[in-house]
């Protein structure tokens, strides 16, 4: 363990007891020293938890609370929650919710490997409305479903009614509505635009 240490901090540039202390051996892809911990190849900061505090324990990762991957200051480091770890690392700062007002707790928030939360309220909504099992449902502290209010408005983007003249429902059953005198006009371009370039084409 001596030999270990004593190979370790040569590799330190040590400053001031509050400031980073710089690797200066190898860094990994992600901007982490790397080091050698026996035969076991590691991380510089996670070698230096091991070997001073003792094992790191299961379902945790080594935070640095500077936000410098470079940094062993071992005042720089905690051992916290793989999730706690990810919430941390998010920037800029966190949002307590996301656009349709639920919150972003530990129950509601999912965290993908890249560091990015998904509400899984909304996650439930868009999977029941891409399976065709769109219900009513008012999420708390949110209003109403972003469907159910878009099944609320009388016009189209374009301002066209959703009167019974000019409404299509889809005839899968889903909670859905097109204008049609947008529709119309789409179709009507791209016959144009098929003319234009010689392509046959039908409306």
């Amino acid at each position: 363990m001596p030999n270990i240490l004593a190979r370790f901090w040569a590799k330190v540039l040590i400053t001031g007891p509050d400031d980073c202390w710089e690797w200066q051996g190898w860094h990994t892809k992600d901007g982490y020293g790397g080091f050698r911990l026996g035969h076991r190849q590691t991380t510089a900061h996670r070698a230096l938890y091991e070997t001073t505090k003792g094992i790191i324990p299961a379902g945790y990762t080594i935070d640095h609370l500077c936000r410098n991957r470079g940094c062993v200051n071992p005042n720089h480091l905690e051992a916290v929650p793989h999730y706690e770890n990810l919430r941390r690392g998010i920037r800029p700062p966190l949002k307590t919710s996301c656009r349709q007002g639920h919150l972003y707790d530990q129950t509601n928030t999912r965290v993908t490997v890249k560091g990015n939360r998904i509400c899984r309220t909304c996650n439930s909504y868009s999977y029941r409305k891409s399976q065709g099992r769109l219900v009513d449902f008012t999420g708390e502290g949110s209003g109403t479903w972003f469907g159910m209010q878009q099944m609320a408005k009388t016009h189209c983007p374009q301002g066209h009614p959703y009167d019974e003249q000019n409404t299509l429902r889809p005839s899968n059953g889903r909670n859905a509505r097109y204008c049609r005198a947008c529709l119309n006009k789409s179709n009507l371009c791209r016959y144009y635009e098929r003319r234009r370039r010689g392509t046959p084409s039908r409306i």
